[in-house]
């Protein structure tokens, strides 16, 4: 066998070999097509169709192994011919999805809330007074609205009354008795007494304040007479 024969063979040998790899490579390869257009979790040549629900774009991928329902503008099932999707797909790209909203109930009126009680004011409050000269407690009481056991009540004996001194007197506040006179009760007074003294009536005074039956009062109370 001489040398162009060798080298022949060598050829040939060289293209069957060719053969059979690119045999074996479409195999595989076919193999692999098929196996993956039999998978449907794994088709990526599903085209999603877009629709718009009650405002928001929803995409749906159909699925060529289950049935479609569609419904009509009317609310009326309609059936896609059976075995094929294509057909069903581009039909649910045009259905008139329904979606009915529960119209919003109006909200009831929240219950008014009573208005918060007036702030009662309180019945004593303090001014400064400077004590004159010749002063006194009881002398005290007949220019200010206070008296001997209110000003006792709050500290100030007869010790405090010293010409120059300043003293923070409790009188009777007259905001407390508003279009009536405020009056601080002195010792051993009584309802009657009082209305005496005021040109009032015990019941009247009774009434302004809220007195029990005996008309009851205390000493260094603030009563409004009116």
């Amino acid at each position: 066998m001489d040398q162009s024969q060798r080298q022949s063979m060598k050829m040939i040998f060289v293209l069957m070999v060719s053969a059979v790899f690119c045999a074996v490579a479409t195999f595989v390869a076919l193999a692999l097509v098929i196996d993956r257009s039999n998978s449907p979790t794994e088709n990526t040549d599903m085209i999603p169709i877009v629709i718009t629900v009650a405002g928001t774009s929803v995409a749906l991928y159909p699925d060529p192994n289950k049935s479609i329902l569609l419904v009509s503008e009317a609310g009326t099932p309609v059936a896609p011919e059976s075995g094929n999707p294509e057909q069903a797909t581009a039909a649910a790209a045009t259905a008139i999805i329904q979606v009915t909203e529960t119209p919003a109930q109006p909200l009831a009126s929240p219950t008014p809330l009573p208005p918060p009680p007036t702030p009662v004011p309180p019945s004593v409050i303090f001014t400064s007074y400077v004590v004159q000269p010749g002063d006194s407690l009881y002398q005290i009481t007949l220019v200010q609205n206070t008296s001997i056991d209110l000003m006792a009540l709050y500290g100030i004996s007869s010790t405090a009354i010293v010409a120059g001194n300043v003293l923070n007197l409790p009188i009777a506040n007259p905001a407390f008795c508003p279009g009536m006179i405020p009056h601080v009760v002195r010792d051993q007074q009584t309802v009657y007494s009082i209305a005496r003294e005021y040109g009032s009536s015990p019941d009247a005074i009774a009434a302004a304040n809220g007195l029990d039956a005996n008309y009851t009062v205390k000493t260094t109370q603030v009563i409004c007479i009116p």
